[in-house]
């Protein structure tokens, strides 16, 4: 039903001369360019500025190339997201955990041996690249088991070392101590859903349940995270250091783009489990009204953060951005659309809307930041954000890829907000998205 609706109402998103669809293709143009490759080692550059492949980057190509093929029913790009999904097995270090990045000139591996907190990029993208295309393409399951076994090499031999007694997982930093950093927690935890997911369905149900219970753990520790006293300055969002003074913008993102996957899939997978949906609901209301509704700025872009001493207004990063608009489209989904008020009041679903808005133009500085050009000079990167006064130049692979699948999502789920047309097809469109959600209440893992 959603695709037969989605053919009368006609896409107003960003600037009139560029479609949502348009800037999908774009960004996806620009990810290719970064693609280099010499005798024994290919992968995407991180971006015009370095020659360098980073294991971030690919793994972040691989979540939003698989996105594409999911919602589009194309393997258009299928070979791209096996390229990049073949530089991080070839970045694989002894233990399953891989280099940070290779350097093609001099031929050499970055930092690796240890769970890095890039790690979390890698089985987020390759787990959900895993379970999208098994899901659509059967007879691709035999080559993405062989990927998932690669995979949880890192996967079982990291997290029992590295998970805390309260649930989260410490992670090392190049120069710095291993901590339990917020966003790398919200990022496994989503590559563990999926991880999960794969096995639950195409591989051992043992494995299955051993991997949801560890999501449970890190679900339990983001959770416990979020300020839920209306008083305080904090209402909503999640600390994210261990004072509890401060709250950034990314790092929320990422924590509740793990609880949101999580809430998806995990009535699927655990019998009993804790936070309960309803603990979730209320704290993704909470995380909308309290966090997001307050650190969006007039123009209804994401601020920096924020601390006991107020707003951190920049700088505003396109990857923090991208990170809170693909957050709220889980969040409406979650919540059940504007029409579904049985968990409270209508969700804030125009949030998405402005977000959008905001990194295709509708900003401060009324720049486009979808223009920056890839190794081989062409456009469709996105610049890194806004400063004060300024656009904070270079375009990665990496914001551009996590700004790619936050583009996908939205252009596919469709929220009304993203379409103009008569009110009866706004009607019928609110009507399949209900639909879906419910279908997704009975089914939790149907949709992820």
């Amino acid at each position: 039903m959603l695709v037969v609706a989605s053919i009368f109402v006609s896409p107003v998103l960003g600037a009139p001369d560029r479609s949502v669809e348009d800037r999908i293709r774009s960004a996806i143009e620009f990810i290719k360019g970064q693609y280099a490759s010499n005798s024994t080692i290919r992968g995407f550059l991180h971006g015009n500025s370095t020659e360098l492949i980073y294991a971030r980057d690919n793994g972040l190509a691989a979540l939003a190339l698989a996105a594409y093929h999911e919602t589009h029913f194309s393997s258009e790009f299928y070979e791209d997201l096996k390229r990049a999904v073949s530089f991080l097995l070839d970045a694989q270090a002894a233990h399953g955990d891989v280099h940070e990045f290779y350097d093609p000139v001099s031929e050499r591996w970055g930092p690796g041996n240890d769970l890095y907190y890039w790690n979390s990029h890698v089985v987020m993208g390759v787990a959900y690249a895993a379970y999208a295309i098994s899901e659509q393409v059967q007879s691709e399951r035999g080559y993405w088991s062989t990927i998932v076994n690669k995979l949880r090499l890192c996967v079982d031999f990291w997290l029992p070392r590295k998970q805390l007694s309260n649930g989260a997982v410490a992670f090392s930093f190049p120069g710095g101590k291993a901590r339990a950093d917020v966003a790398a927690n919200g990022v496994m935890l989503v590559g563990l859903v999926y991880l999960s997911l794969f096995e639950h369905f195409w591989g051992a149900r043992s494995l299955a349940i051993r991997y949801a219970t560890w999501s449970q753990s890190i679900a339990r520790w983001l959770w416990s995270l979020q300020e839920r006293n209306q008083t305080s300055w904090g209402w909503g969002g999640l600390y994210t250091n261990n004072s509890r003074t401060l709250q950034l913008t990314y790092e929320n993102a990422m924590a509740m783009f793990g609880l949101n996957k999580y809430y998806s899939a995990v009535g699927l997978l655990l019998a009993h489990y804790e936070p309960t949906f309803d603990q979730l609901r209320q704290s993704m209301t909470a995380w909308a009204e309290g966090f997001v509704d307050e650190m969006s700025d007039s123009w209804g872009g994401p601020r920096h953060g924020r601390s006991a001493d107020g707003i951190i207004d920049y700088p505003k990063q396109t990857l923090a951005a991208s990170a809170v608009l693909q957050a709220m489209i889980d969040v409406w989904i979650n919540m059940g659309g504007p029409t579904d008020t049985r968990f409270g009041p209508p969700f804030h679903w125009p949030n998405a809307m402005k977000i959008y808005r905001w990194i295709t133009g509708a900003n401060e500085l009324s720049v486009d930041l979808q223009s920056k050009r890839d190794a081989n000079g062409l456009g469709g990167g996105f610049a890194a954000g806004i400063g004060a006064n300024r656009t904070i130049e270079g375009a990665d692979t990496a914001t551009t890829s996590l700004t790619l699948y936050a583009f996908v999502r939205a252009s596919f789920v469709r929220i009304p907000e993203f379409f103009e047309g008569p009110l009866m097809l706004s009607i019928v469109f609110i009507l399949v998205t209900v639909a879906m959600v419910k279908r997704r209440i009975n089914h939790p893992a149907a949709h992820t």
